[in-house]
């Protein structure tokens, strides 16, 4: 072989070795990113998620803020962010209090339901909805009848219950995270007679669908439980709750369902079918019912004007209990907090309901949520921010 050859294949090996070395890094480059990234959003709230997200720019810091021309009603986070629902708009902001973005809804009977990274707002009695992320809209939808009611999985599919009004024709539907139709199921087709979907909750894997209804019994109110799986045409479980008028359900992680009633909860084990109730002392003032083993009830004693927060597990039973000598607003909670807002304090537990720090509060508000470690307070048109370490 010539020595031109020999040249010629040395430099071919040496520019192959630099293209490889090049394909490592940019490799390595792209995982790094990734787990960035990942961190970022396993931590809403974070230093982290806040450089990733946007929520550092700039340091000053814009609380409190007050929301001129606007009527706000609810408030949820959204990736990090704070998702506000007004009136007439939804409304995000940074958690220095930055606007990130505006959009207008438009909705008579507006509702917000969020999976921490997309929000779902649907106008309830009327026919459109629309998600949303932090800074745009993914889509909407105008459907042909009323909504009753509405939910969000974690993968971004959402679920929707409405009514043929003329008919009183029952339908839910589900659509992907793209909004594309992906399932539709309607209970006359089950032999079923009076039916008024109430609530909706996914699996956690968002494989299945639990549907809540208001029927009777004997002359009672009763909850209908339809248990839908969503990857097979196959019929629904129905289980009939006895003497329960339902106003939310949750699917827990465990598989079990949670009914939460107005007088009781109930517990329905997913592998027995068994029903576990608790009834409530007192009447029901909050529910905290999306967490993944918990649900978290807030009661009020008339007798002796006090609220009680009870923590419940999947299977029914009462793991804590604390009460307050005040007035309850509103409460929120995550995996490792719970925040409840009174008249006059804000108190701060941990899971387990040990008070880690008492608030008091200089005005009144209405609603509060939180985000990793900052509790937002509400009125109808001011947000104000309180950093819980």
């Amino acid at each position: 072989m010539s020595k031109t050859n020999n040249v010629s294949d040395y430099i071919k090996k040496k520019k192959r070795g630099q293209w490889i070395r090049k394909a490592s890094f940019l490799a390595m480059l792209c995982l790094l990113l990734f787990g960035v990234l990942y961190l970022a959003e396993q931590f809403p709230g974070s230093e982290l998620n806040a450089l990733i997200t946007g929520n550092s720019q700039g340091n000053e810091e814009k609380f409190p803020l007050t929301i001129k021309n606007e009527q706000l009603i609810d408030a949820v986070e959204l990736n990090g962010r704070l998702a506000l629902l007004s009136k007439s708009n939804l409304l995000c902001y940074n958690v220095k209090g930055k606007r990130q973005s505006n959009s207008m809804h438009g909705y008579t009977n507006p509702v917000m339901k969020s999976n921490g990274k997309r929000v779902l707002i649907y106008d309830r009695a009327g026919n459109k909805l629309k998600v949303a992320a932090s800074n745009s809209i993914i889509g909407e939808l105008t459907l042909e009848n009323s909504i009753l009611c509405a939910a969000i999985a974690s993968d971004g599919s959402i679920a929707v219950a409405t009514i043929q009004d003329q008919y009183a024709s029952y339908q839910i539907r589900v659509y992907d995270d793209l909004l594309n139709e992906r399932y539709k199921f309607s209970p006359a087709n089950e032999g079923a007679t009076t039916v008024d979907f109430s609530s909706l909750a996914f699996s956690k894997d968002g494989s299945k669908l639990a549907a809540c209804s208001i029927t009777t019994k004997d002359g009672m109110l009763a909850a209908s439980v339809y248990e839908l799986d969503l990857n097979q045409d196959s019929a629904p479980i129905i289980t009939l709750i006895p003497n329960l008028l339902p106003l939310d359900i949750s699917w827990k992680q465990n598989g079990n369902l949670v009914l939460i009633g107005s007088d009781a909860l109930v517990s329905l084990d997913h592998k027995t079918q068994q029903q576990v109730r608790y009834s409530y002392v007192g009447s029901l003032q909050g529910i905290v019912a999306d967490l993944h083993q918990n649900t978290i009830l807030v009661t009020r004693d008339l007798t002796e004007n006090r609220s009680t927060i009870t923590v419940i597990d999947a299977y029914g039973k009462v793991q804590e209990s604390v009460s307050i000598e005040d007035t309850f607003l509103d409460i929120t909670a995550n995996e490792h907090r719970i925040s409840v807002l009174g008249k006059k304090s804000v108190y701060h537990y941990d899971k387990s309901l040990l008070l880690l720090n008492q608030v008091s509060l200089e005005r009144s508000f209405h609603y509060l949520t939180l985000i990793g470690n900052n509790l937002f307070l509400l009125t109808s048109d001011r947000v104000e921010k309180i950093r819980v370490d």
